[in-house]
């Protein structure tokens, strides 16, 4: 199906696919501004993520990250978070 003019408008999709958009995107029902992190809370949760996906492994975790192994010892000792090795 081609769209009039090159796209498609959300007008021209069926009406299960809109309400399937529509309610996986609500808004959230929060303040906007309990949702924001600081740098560095931000940084510690994408090293506990990191962490978790990689099983503790170090090495795989930084490179997750994009970061050195180095920076990641660092970071961890900075942040306070203990890894059983």
């Amino acid at each position: 199906m081609l769209a009039e003019q090159g796209c498609l408008d959300i007008a021209q999709l069926p009406q299960n696919i809109i309400d399937a958009y529509q309610s996986s995107h609500k808004p959230m029902e929060t303040e906007p501004e309990a949702q924001i992190l600081s740098l560095k809370e931000a940084e510690k949760k994408a090293i506990l993520a990191a962490l978790e996906a990689c099983a503790g492994n170090i090495t795989q975790t930084a490179q997750k990250l994009g970061i050195g192994r180095n920076t990641l010892y660092r970071k961890l000792k900075e942040y306070e978070i203990d890894v059983p090795f």
